[in-house]
């Protein structure tokens, strides 16, 4: 009888620590894409670079960025 009493605190307690302490776990999926991908290099396209040349030319977004030359750290 008391074993079971401890079993049933050390469940307890198992399940607290990992309520509070989360092991982060893969998602299988997400690895087998990965693995997948790896080594497949970007296929050049005309319609990327022209994205990629339009996008450069924008300024950045409000806040993204400090405006002006850096300041000197003295």
């Amino acid at each position: 009888m008391e074993a079971q009493n401890i079993s049933e605190i050390t469940d307890r307690i198992l399940h607290d620590f990992e309520k509070f302490f989360p092991e982060e776990q893969k998602d299988p999926v997400a690895v087998l894409l990965g693995s997948l991908k790896k080594g497949v290099t970007e296929k050049k396209s005309h319609a990327k670079s022209e994205a990629a040349r339009k996008n450069g030319s924008k300024p950045p977004r409000p806040g993204s960025r400090p405006r002006g030359r850096p300041r000197k750290r003295v």
